[in-house]
C-alpha cells in the first residue's frame, strides 16, 4: 500500500513497560521497553530519535485503518492522522527539532506531509504529491512520487532543489533515510524481484549493503557508528538483528515469536516490533546497557 519503504510492515497493542534484559554470545546487552498504542489492534514503530521518541503507525479499532503515532520517551502517545478521510497514515522519520515526515493514503492516492507541534504541511515535489520517509536536522528530506509501481525516488533540499535517487540497474528505488551527513539509505529491487538496501552520497555515489553469510537479510537502518539493523527469515520465524564490525546478533524481547528492528539512533537504541504466540504486533525499544 505504502510503497515508499519496505521497512514499514504491519504491527500491535495494550500499554506495557516491561524492563528485561538479554545477552547473546557475550555481545551487547539490552534492556527492553515494550509498548502498544492504547485501543489499537497492532503497534508498528518506524523511527527513533536521539531522545528516545518513537514514531510509527497502529491499527485503529473497528475500522483497522492505519493511523500514525508519536510516542515520547516519557510514554505519552500523540495520534498523527492526515489528511481528513485518510485510510492510512504513517509517521516516519523525524529530526531533532521535532519535525516528523510521513505518508498517507486516501482511496488509491498517496501523498506525504510534515507534522510539527500539531501543524500538518502537505508535500508536493515536482508538481506531484510525494510520500516522505525522513527529514534530517538541516531540512533535507527523502521520499518518492508517482504510482505504486512507477514511482520516482528523490532527495529535496529546504530551498526546493530536487535530485532523483535511482540505483543504477535497479528497479523501484525508494529512499528511506537521510542522515545529517547527507548520506541516503534506501531500497531497490533487482531483476528477479529481490529487495536490496543501498547507500548513496554525493561524493562516492551508490553502493549495495548486505550482511555477509546471511542471505535475504533486510537492512532497515544504519547509525553514525555504522551499526546496521534489520530483520531476516531463519526458515521458521522472522528475527530482528544488529550487525557491527563483523558481529551478527539477534535482538528481540524475551518470549518473542517473530520480530523485526526498523530503526536505530546514534546512541544505539533500537525500535522495532514483535509478536508472541497468539498476538499481533507489539512495539519495543531496546536500550544498550553501558
Amino acid at each position: 500500500v505504502m510503497n515508499f519503504n519496505a521497512r514499514l510492515s504491519g504491527f500491535l497493542l495494550l500499554f506495557a513497560l516491561v524492563p528485561v534484559s538479554t545477552q547473546a554470545n557475550a555481545q551487547t546487552t539490552y534492556t527492553f521497553t515494550t509498548f502498544t498504542v492504547p485501543n489499537s489492534t497492532y503497534t508498528s514503530p518506524a523511527a527513533i530519535d536521539e531522545s528516545g521518541d518513537v514514531t510509527g503507525f497502529y491499527g485503529a479499532p473497528v475500522t483497522g485503518a492505519q493511523t500514525g503515532f508519536l510516542r515520547t520517551s516519557s510514554g505519552k502517545v500523540i495520534t498523527i492522522s492526515y489528511p481528513p478521510g485518510a485510510t492510512s497514515t504513517i509517521a516516519a522519520g523525524m529530526n531533532k527539532f521535532g519535525v516528523i515526515a510521513g505518508a498517507y493514503l486516501v482511496g488509491t492516492s498517496t501523498g506525504g506531509f510534515f507534522y510539527h507541534k500539531g501543524v500538518y504541511t502537505n508535500v508536493v515535489v515536482n508538481g506531484q504529491p510525494a510520500t516522505v520517509g525522513d527529514i534530517n536536522d538541516y531540512g533535507y528530506y527523502v521520499g518518492s512520487y508517482g504510482g505504486p509501481r512507477s514511482f520516482t525516488g528523490f532527495v529535496a533540499s529546504p530551498t526546493g532543489h530536487v535530485r532523483t535517487i535511482q540505483y543504477p540497474g535497479g528497479y523501484f528505488s525508494g529512499p528511506v533515510w537521510i542522515k545529517n551527513s547527507g548520506e541516503i539509505i534506501g531500497t531497490y529491487e533487482d531483476q528477479f524481484g529481490n529487495l536490496h538496501t543501498f547507500a548513496w552520497n554525493a561524493k562516492s555515489g551508490y553502493k549495495t549493503i548486505s550482511i555477509p553469510g546471511v542471505p535475504g537479510a533486510i537492512i532497515t537502518d544504519i547509525n553514525s557508528s555504522e551499526i546496521v539493523v534489520g530483520g531476516y527469515f531463519n526458515g521458521v520465524t522472522d528475527r530482528g538483528f544488529v550487525y557491527q564490525k563483523g558481529k551478527f546478533q539477534i535482538v528481540q524481547p524475551p518470549g518473542a515469536n517473530d520480530s523485526s528492528i526498523t530503526a536505530i539512533n546514534n546512541k544505539g537504541q533500537l525500535a522495532g516490533s514483535y509478536t508472541t504466540p497468539g498476538s499481533m504486533y507489539i512495539g519495543f525499544i531496546a536500550t544498550p546497557v553501558p
